[in-house]
């Protein structure tokens, strides 16, 4: 760190000036990051947004389905009552066999495995025998004293032989009883015909829905839930549409002040004084060895005279005082005058620890540089001259 090694000089040269000046200095503290500026910086931000669909109501569809049963025409108004053990002929399905003359029958109804002794529906057993006549020969029994064994496929059952009792029975009106329905299903029978009963029924697709919102689900399948719903920049397109918007600020808006190497304000660091010799010279705190043979330093009334008696090279007044000061905080140095000075003023040297010597120029108030302050800092000295001898 470069210091103020001797100072403050005043140096007088000139013809017969005669000066009383009062030597001060002002300093400034060492070098910090000062504000010099600030910029405003605008916030920034984007919009972001979520999208759901309206997804109608859709009503709902039906489709037909059919379930017949069938009867026998009897002209003769004659039945085969047939019984048999350990099977049934129930609700749902079809049957086909061939009747006794070779025909194909389909009835409606199935065989079950069911205990004890069941009549095979008048649909059934008669349909085996058409509209022909009954075989005598194989009616009878009872079920203490079955007729016989019959086999269940001429039925349209199962493959087995069970054991039956029969008898012949007279109705009425021409036609059996009609038998046990078929199962519902959408395949169409036709039409009722005197030995086949059609129903017909609509049944639900379930396939009908009320209105509903879908939310977009970035990346995932859509979702029912609002919760779900993901924020976009950019919109996902159809038939996706906008329900909701937000701001999000990326970057506050905020100043941004701007800093460089600054000293504070200058503030003094005090006034040089000094007690003089009884003669009136300088002590010797002050160096006054540069002064010459026709300049003087004389201190009178707690004043410093500083005075010069013409332009010869021996007319110079020259007194140093020794400070140990940081360069970069001595601030603007300048000398006070007690009373208005005549002819050319004197200035005044700093000198530095490398050697160098900073000069204050002369004028109405000699100060160690005539320039305006840079940023913060004090004012530098205006010009740097090698030691004059």
């Amino acid at each position: 760190m470069k210091k103020i090694l001797a100072g403050i000089a005043a140096v007088a040269l000139g013809a017969g000036i005669s000066v009383a000046a009062a030597a001060t200095a002002a300093h400034a503290t060492e070098p910090t990051q000062c504000v010099v500026g600030t910029t405003h910086v605008d916030e920034v931000s984007h919009q972001e947004y979520r999208y759901d669909q309206v997804v109608p109501a859709k009503a709902e569809t039906f489709h037909t389905e059919y379930r017949f049963h069938t009867r026998v025409h009897r002209p003769d108004n004659t039945v085969e009552r047939k019984f048999v053990k350990g099977y049934d002929f129930v609700d749902g399905g079809t049957v086909t066999f061939r009747d006794q003359n070779n025909h194909s029958q389909t009835v409606s109804g199935h065989w079950v495995k069911s205990d004890g002794w069941h009549q095979i529906p008048d649909s059934v057993i008669n349909a085996y025998w058409g509209a022909g006549g009954i075989t005598q020969s194989l009616l009878g029994g009872s079920e203490d004293h079955p007729k016989g064994m019959v086999p269940l496929s001429v039925y349209g059952g199962p493959n087995v032989s069970v054991s039956y009792y029969a008898s012949e029975e007279t109705i009425t009106g021409g036609y059996t009883d009609y038998g046990p329905w078929s199962d519902w299903s959408t395949t169409n029978p036709g039409a009722s015909t005197d030995t086949m009963e059609v129903q017909s029924e609509q049944v639900s697709n379930h396939d009908g829905t009320t209105e509903y919102t879908l939310y977009y689900v970035h990346g995932h399948s859509p979702s029912t839930d609002v919760d779900a719903a993901t924020w976009e920049t950019a919109a996902p397109g159809a038939p996706w549409a906008q329900f909701d918007e937000r701001k999000v600020v990326d970057t506050a808006a905020h100043d941004t002040d701007k800093y460089a190497d600054c000293v504070q304000p200058c503030s003094a660091f005090g006034t040089i004084t000094t007690m003089a010799n009884p003669d009136g010279t300088l002590p010797s705190t002050w160096n006054t060895s540069d002064t010459r043979s026709k300049g003087s330093n004389t201190v009178t009334g707690g004043v410093l005279n500083v005075a010069t008696q013409d332009s010869s090279g021996e007319s110079k007044a020259a007194a140093y005082y020794a400070v140990d000061i940081p360069l970069a905080s001595i601030g603007s140095p300048h000398l006070n005058y007690a009373s208005t000075p005549a002819g050319v003023l004197p200035g005044f040297q700093l000198v530095l620890d490398d050697g160098r010597i900073l000069v204050g120029e002369p004028g109405p108030t000699a100060t160690a540089g005539g320039r305006s302050p840079r940023s913060r800092a004090c004012p530098p000295p205006t010009a740097i001259r090698p030691a004059r001898t």
